[in-house]
C-alpha cells in the first residue's frame, strides 16, 4: 500500500489562531477612539502590514504572535488596558455571522452554553471550551490551551467578554464573571464561574396599544392623521376622487424618483404633479431639494417678472389669502421648509375646501419625498466621503514624507468638501507665517446642487506642483492676521470671501482665482501645524460655503491629516537621529561611512580619487576639565559650524567620536588643492571660540588619506587618515600631515586600530593579565543614592595604551575570546562584590554585559551559577545586560541557558533599548526586567520638552509592562530632572560618575553609608 506525502504550510497552523472577527473588534475599538490615524499608528507600533481590507475581512486568520502584537498596541494607543476584554464583549454582535446567529437562536443562555465549545473555537483557535456545570442562572466553563502550556492573557480576557455577553441576547444583563483559576496566571487551565439574573418573559405591552389604535381606525372614530375626518362631514365630489387619485398615483410615481440621484429630476416632476393637480389657471410653485440650494420657480399663468416677484413677496413673509382668492401652501417638514405652493383665482372665485386639503396633502407629500430625497442623497454623500476617507487614511500608510502627504491631503480636500480647488499651508515658526506647500493637482467633480463649477486660470492644471512651486506662486500668510490668530485660538473652521476688511486674504483670493475660500486648521496634540483651505468659485451658492456638514467633513479631514502629518514629523526625527549626531547635526559614523561607500563605487566607475580629512581638536579634554562638559559641548558645536562653513558644499562634514570629525572630499585630487583646504581649516581651528562668555583657544591636527592610493574601502580609508592624524599629532600638533605608511608614533587609541592585529593580540591578552575591570554606579534620581553597579571591562594594550570596549569587543565577538572575556569579567566583578559586600557595604545590584555568544555556549548557566556560588552573591541581585538582538536571535542553546538563568533568580536587562528592532510582543514573552533607555535618546533631552516624546514612550511602555527603566548616558542636570519627571527613577552616567576603579566605589559607597545620600552631579 503506498502513502501519499502531504506538504503542509508550517505556517498554515499558527495564522489560524485568532479570527478576523477578533480583529476587526480591535480595529473598530482603535478607530472609535482616534480615527483611522490611530488604527495606521496600531499597525505600524504591531509591525502589522496587512491592508485595512485584509483586516475588514472575517475570513482572514491571525497568528498568535499578531494577534499579540496588535492587543498590546491598541492598548497603548487607547490608554486601554482592558482592550482584550473589549474586543470580546463586542463579538456576539458581529453582523451577518451564521454560525453565531445559530448559536443565539438556542432560546437561552443556558442552552446556547452547551455550544461554547465550538463558539469559542470560532474566534479563538488556540483553546478548548468545555462547559462543566449549567443552570438557568448560572454556569461553570472551563478552558484549555492547545498545543502550548498556557493561554496568553489576552485570550483569557477575551474569553472572558464574549461570555459575558452570552445572556445579554436572551434578554438577560451581562454575566458576573469569576475566574478562581487561570491559564495565563499559572493554573492548568482557566475556570469561568458564570451568574446572571433570568429574564422576563411578560408580553410587549406596545402591541396592545396598535391593536388598539388599529381598531379605533377601522370604526373610523379617530382622525387618521391625513386632514381627513371619518363620517359624512367629508366632502367627496368628483373632482377630489380625481384630485386623491391623481395624488396616490404622484405619490407612486415620485417615490420612484427619489431613489435616483437626480436632484433635478425630482423638481420636475413635484413640479409636474402640481401642475396636474392645482385647477386653477395660475399657480407657482417654489421649492428647492435643500436649504443651501437656490430656489427654482414653476409657474402657470404668470410671465418670468411676474412670477419673480411674487416669489420675492410671498418667500419670506407670512401672506394672507387676498380675500379668498389665494391659496399660500408651505412645502415643509419637521426636518426643512423647502418651498411654497400658491394658486390664484384671476377671477375672484374662492378655492374650494376640498382643493386645498388636496394641496395641502400633496405639499405634504412632496415635502415627504424631499426628505427622503435628502436623506438618501446624505447617506450618498456621506458614503462617497467616507470611502474618501477611507482611502485617504490608506493611502497614509504608503506616505513616506510630509511633502507627499500634504500634496495627498490637497488633492483629497476636493472630494470631501466638493469644492474646485484645495491649498495646505503649514505653520513656519521660524518666521511666524503660514506658507503654502501644496494645491490639488487638477480639477475635481463637485456635488451637482451646488451649481456649475468656473475653474481657475491655471497655466497647467493637471501639473503635480511641487511645494516650492507652490511657495513661489501663492503669498505667505503672516501672524498677526485676525483670520490666523482665530484659527489659532478658537480652532475653528472658517469661511473668507472678498469682502474681508484684510487686504492680505483679499490678494490672496485674488491671486488664487477663488471667490470663497472654507478654511480648517491643523491641530495635534495641542500644537498649530497649519491649515486647509477648501476653495470654491463666484458661481457656488453662499449657503453652501456655509453648510455645517461641510465644516465638519473638512474638520474631520484636518484632523485625520494633522495626526498624519504630526507621526512623519516624529518618524522623520527618529530617522534623523538614527543618522545624525544629536549633539551637533551633523552626519554620525554611520551615514558618514554610507556616503563614503557610494562616492568610492562612484570613483571607481569615473575613475577620480576620494579625499578623506581625519580631524581631531587638540587639548579639548582641558576645556572639559577646567569649564565643564556644558561648555565642552557648546564648543563641539561651534567646531562642527566652523568645519561645514570652511569645506565646499558638496563635502561631507561627520562628527565620528568625541571631539573627532572626518572629512568626505569628493573629487579633490590636486596636492596643492589638498594642502590649501586643510591649512584653512586649521587656521578655522586656531580663531578663538566665545564659549559661554569665555575665550577657549584651541586647535586640531588632521589626517589625510586618498582613495585608491591608500585604500579602496571605507574602513581603509579612515584608518589610513587616522594614522596621519597621530602623525601630525607626533609633530607637535596644529598641523596636518598625509599618509605615507607606519606612523613614527602611535598614543593611546580606543578607535580605528588594525582588525588583524588585534584579533592576534587578543589570543593571550588574558593570560598576560592585561584586562582590568571599571565599576560605574547605578543611581536613584530620587535620593541621588548608589543602587547598582555596572562592570566595564578594558585592556591595556602594551602598544596602543588603554582601549575602550568599543575598540576590542566587537573584534572579540567574532571568536570564542569573547565567552572567556565575559566570564573572567563575571568571576571579577564577583568576587569584587564580595569584598564590598563583606566590608559592611550594600547590598546593591551588580550588572555584567554578556555577548550573544555567551547565551549559544552550553555551559553558561552552569558556569554563572558556580561563580555566584564561589562569590556568595544571592542571584537575584545579578543582572545580565543583553542587546535587543539577542532577544530576537533567541533559541536552541539559548533558551536553555535563558531558562536555567531564570530558574536561578538571575535578572536580564535589555542594553540600548530604542537602538534595535524588538517588538512588543517579543519583548513581553523575554523574562526581562529592566529596560536600558540609549544614550542617543537621553542627550537630546532639553528644557523645552520637544525631544522627550521618544523617552517618554518607552517609559510609558516599560510601566504598562511591568519593567523598570535605566536611564544611561546622562550628562547635565536638565536630562536628570526631565528624566525623573517622565518616571525613570534611576539613571547612570558622566552627570554622577565615570566609570571608576573598585577602590574609588568602595570610597563612594563608604561615604553613603557614613554620611547618607549624596549628589554625585556637578549641575552641567
Amino acid at each position: 500500500m503506498s502513502v501519499k506525502v502531504v506538504e503542509r504550510d508550517p505556517q498554515a497552523g499558527a495564522r489560524r489562531a485568532v479570527s478576523g472577527a477578533v480583529v476587526n473588534a480591535v480595529v473598530a475599538q482603535v478607530r472609535s477612539c482616534g480615527g483611522a490615524p490611530a488604527v495606521s499608528q496600531v499597525l505600524a507600533l504591531a509591525g502589522d502590514r496587512r491592508t485595512f481590507a485584509d483586516l475588514a475581512d472575517p475570513g482572514t486568520w491571525s497568528s498568535l504572535a499578531e494577534a499579540v502584537a496588535l492587543f498590546d498596541a491598541a492598548a497603548l494607543a487607547c490608554e486601554d488596558g482592558a482592550v482584550a476584554l473589549h474586543a470580546g464583549e463586542a463579538l456576539l454582535q458581529w453582523p451577518h455571522d451564521k454560525f453565531v446567529s445559530g448559536i443565539l437562536s438556542a432560546g437561552t443562555a443556558a442552552a446556547a452554553l452547551e455550544k461554547v465549545g465550538p463558539l469559542l473555537r470560532h474566534f479563538d483557535g488556540t483553546s478548548e471550551a468545555v462547559l462543566l456545570e449549567v443552570a438557568p442562572d448560572h454556569a461553570l466553563v472551563q478552558a484549555t490551551p492547545v498545543g502550548a502550556p498556557q493561554r496568553h492573557a489576552h485570550l483569557c480576557e477575551l474569553t472572558r467578554g464574549l461570555l459575558s455577553q452570552l445572556p445579554v441576547a436572551f434578554g438577560s444583563g451581562p454575566a458576573l464573571i469569576t475566574e478562581p483559576e487561570c491559564s495565563a496566571r499559572g493554573g492548568r487551565h482557566c475556570l469561568y464561574a458564570m451568574s446572571w439574573d433570568e429574564p422576563s418573559h411578560g408580553p410587549d405591552p406596545s402591541l396592545g396599544r396598535s391593536a388598539n389604535a388599529s381598531a379605533d381606525c377601522a370604526d373610523g372614530g379617530a382622525d387618521t392623521g391625513t386632514g381627513f375626518a371619518a363620517g359624512p362631514a367629508m366632502d367627496r365630489t368628483g373632482t377630489e376622487l380625481d384630485g386623491m387619485r391623481m395624488l396616490i398615483e404622484g405619490a407612486f410615481a415620485t417615490a420612484r424618483e427619489v431613489l435616483h440621484d437626480d436632484a433635478g429630476g425630482l423638481l420636475s416632476e413635484i413640479a409636474a404633479r402640481a401642475d396636474a393637480l392645482v385647477t386653477a389657471p395660475c399657480f407657482l410653485l417654489m421649492v428647492r431639494v435643500r436649504p443651501v440650494t437656490p430656489v427654482k420657480l414653476h409657474h402657470r399663468g404668470l410671465d418670468v417678472d411676474e412670477a419673480r416677484a411674487m416669489a420675492a413677496e410671498l418667500w419670506p413673509g407670512h401672506p394672507d389669502d387676498a380675500g379668498g382668492t389665494r391659496l399660500v401652501v408651505d412645502i415643509a417638514s419637521g426636518r426643512h421648509r423647502y418651498g411654497r405652493l400658491v394658486e390664484l383665482r384671476p377671477d375672484g372665485s374662492p378655492v374650494s375646501p376640498a382643493e386645498a386639503r388636496l394641496l395641502r396633502l400633496y405639499a405634504d407629500h412632496a415635502a415627504t419625498a424631499l426628505d427622503i430625497f435628502g436623506v438618501l442623497d446624505e447617506a450618498r454623500r456621506s458614503d462617497a466621503t467616507a470611502r474618501t476617507l477611507l482611502s485617504f487614511a490608506e493611502s497614509l500608510s504608503q506616505v513616506t514624507t510630509p511633502a507627499d502627504l500634504v500634496q495627498l491631503l490637497a488633492d483629497t480636500v476636493p472630494a470631501v468638501a466638493a469644492c474646485e480647488r484645495s491649498t495646505v499651508y503649514l505653520w513656519e515658526a521660524e518666521s511666524g507665517q503660514l506658507v503654502p506647500r501644496a494645491r490639488s493637482s487638477g480639477r475635481q467633480p463637485a456635488d451637482a446642487y451646488l451649481g456649475p463649477i468656473v475653474p481657475l486660470a491655471d497655466p497647467d492644471p493637471g501639473h503635480h506642483e511641487a511645494m516650492g512651486g507652490v511657495a513661489d506662486q501663492l503669498p505667505r500668510v503672516p501672524i498677526g492676521r485676525p483670520l490666523v490668530d482665530q484659527l489659532v485660538n478658537r480652532r475653528e473652521v472658517v469661511v473668507i470671501d472678498a469682502s474681508s476688511e484684510d487686504p492680505v486674504i483679499r490678494d490672496l483670493l485674488a491671486r488664487s482665482g477663488t471667490s470663497t475660500s472654507v478654511v480648517a486648521p491643523l491641530f495635534a496634540a495641542g500644537e498649530f501645524l497649519g491649515v486647509i483651505s477648501a476653495n470654491y468659485g463666484a458661481d457656488t451658492p453662499t449657503d453652501a460655503t456655509r453648510d455645517p456638514v461641510v465644516h465638519e467633513r473638512l474638520s474631520g479631514l484636518a484632523d485625520q491629516a494633522a495626526t498624519a502629518l504630526q507621526n512623519l514629523a516624529l518618524l522623520e526625527k527618529v530617522s534623523h537621529m538614527a543618522w545624525h549626531d544629536a549633539l551637533t547635526g551633523l552626519p554620525n559614523r554611520r551615514l558618514f561611512e554610507d556616503r563614503v561607500e557610494q562616492e568610492l563605487v562612484r570613483s571607481k566607475r569615473v575613475g577620480e580619487p576620494v579625499c578623506m580629512f581625519f580631524v581631531d581638536l587638540d587639548y579639548f579634554k582641558a576645556v572639559n576639565d577646567t569649564l565643564g562638559h556644558a561648555a565642552g559641548d557648546d564648543l563641539i558645536r561651534q567646531v562642527s559650524r566652523r568645519l561645514v562653513d570652511t569645506v565646499r558644499r558638496q563635502d561631507t562634514v561627520a562628527r565620528v567620536g568625541g571631539d573627532e570629525f572626518a572629512i568626505l572630499l569628493p573629487g579633490l585630487a590636486e596636492q596643492t588643492d589638498i594642502d590649501e583646504l586643510a591649512g584653512r581649516t586649521l587656521d578655522a581651528m586656531s580663531t578663538p571660540f566665545s564659549v559661554f562668555g569665555e575665550d577657549v583657544e584651541t586647535s586640531a591636527s588632521i589626517g589625510i588619506a586618498v582613495a585608491p592610493e591608500h585604500g579602496d574601502s571605507y574602513d581603509d580609508l579612515l584608518n589610513r587618515a587616522d594614522e596621519a592624524m597621530y602623525r601630525a599629532k607626533a609633530f607637535g600638533r596644529n598641523c596636518f600631515e598625509m599618509f605615507s605608511g607606519p606612523p613614527a608614533r602611535r598614543e593611546s587609541r580606543a578607535l580605528a586600530v588594525d582588525v588583524v592585529a588585534l584579533q592576534a593580540d587578543l589570543a593571550g591578552a588574558l593570560e598576560r593579565d592585561e584586562f582590568f575591570v571599571l565599576y560605574q554606579p547605578y543611581i536613584d534620581l530620587r535620593t541621588s543614592e548608589v543602587v547598582g553597579v555596572e562592570a566595564l571591562v578594558r585592556w591595556d594594550h602594551p602598544r596602543l595604551g588603554v582601549l575602550e570596549p568599543a575598540a576590542f569587543i566587537p573584534v572579540a565577538e567574532r571568536s570564542e575570546a569573547i565567552v572567556a572575556i565575559d566570564a573572567w569579567v563575571l568571576r571579577q566583578a564577583c568576587e569584587q562584590t564580595r569584598s564590598w559586600f563583606g566590608g559592611g557595604l550594600g547590598p546593591f545590584r551588580l550588572a555584567v554585559n554578556l555577548a550573544s555568544r555567551d547565551l549559544a555556549d552550553p555551559e553558561l548557566s552552569t558556569r554563572v551559577e558556580r561563580t555566584l556560588a564561589a562569590s556568595g552573591i544571592d542571584p537575584t541581585l545579578l543582572d545580565l545586560e543583553i542587546t535587543e538582538r539577542v532577544v530576537l536571535d533567541r533559541w536552541g542553546p539559548a533558551k536553555e541557558n535563558i531558562d536555567g538563568l531564570q530558574r536561578l533568580g538571575v535578572r536580564f536587562t535589555i542594553d540600548d533599548f530604542g537602538a534595535g528592532n524588538s517588538s512588543l510582543d517579543r519583548i513581553g514573552s523575554f523574562p526581562v526586567s529592566t529596560l536600558k533607555i540609549n544614550e542617543s535618546f537621553v542627550q537630546v533631552l532639553g528644557p523645552d520638552g520637544e525631544d522627550d516624546s521618544l523617552v517618554s514612550a518607552i517609559i510609558s511602555m516599560a510601566r504598562r509592562l511591568g519593567l523598570e527603566c535605566v536611564a544611561e548616558g546622562v550628562e547635565t542636570s536638565v536630562q536628570h530632572r526631565v528624566l525623573l519627571q517622565r518616571g525613570c527613577t534611576t539613571a547612570q552616567g558622566y552627570y554622577f560618575s565615570p566609570p571608576l576603579p573598585a577602590e574609588d566605589i568602595g570610597r563612594l559607597m563608604g561615604t553613603i553609608a557614613a554620611e547618607g545620600p549624596v549628589v554625585l552631579g556637578d549641575g552641567g
